[in-house]
């Protein structure tokens, strides 16, 4: 690289084959911006969002820039079509509005496949995985729990 004087270190990365993903990133101070995510092809968007690596590299404003993964408060990723087959588990379905601790809020709806005897909403934010999925329209956010304030359940 000592020949090439001109090239930016973040430059390396693009060299990966990766899929660029348009995403909403809200911050843990109510910061949002649209970003673009570089995802491997074989890599689970989940993966990129709760990786061991302090570190995200992304494009905002056009620039690439490196965000802490724990300022994450929520990534918005555009909902993906899916049609439930009858093998397919049984889910419970929720309308909740999340509040953030920076005081952001997002409505929609929590989804998640209940065992028997946890079927309630505390048993969706209680379990082990440090996230929470919020379906809202057309747009999934992947929305961190220890950026959550409190969440209230919609037309129980």
């Amino acid at each position: 690289m000592a020949n090439v004087p001109n090239m930016r270190r973040s430059q390396q990365m693009m060299r990966l084959p990766v899929d660029d993903v348009t995403a909403q990133l809200i911050l843990h101070d109510g910061d949002r911006s649209e970003i673009v995510l570089f995802v491997s092809p074989s890599e689970d968007i989940v993966r990129v969002l709760t990786a061991r690596e302090p570190f995200l590299p992304v494009v905002r404003a056009g620039k690439v820039v490196l965000v802490a993964r724990a300022a994450i408060a929520a990534l918005g990723l555009p909902c993906v079509t899916t049609i439930y087959g009858r093998d397919d588990l049984p889910f419970e379905n929720q309308a909740v509005m999340v509040r953030l601790r920076s005081g952001h809020t997002i409505e929609g709806d929590l989804r998640w496949t209940a065992l028997a005897g946890s079927k309630r909403t505390a048993d969706c934010l209680n379990a082990d995985e440090s996230y929470v999925e919020v379906h809202a329209g057309g747009t999934t956010y992947y929305v961190m729990k220890s950026h959550i304030a409190f969440v209230e359940e919609r037309g129980c």
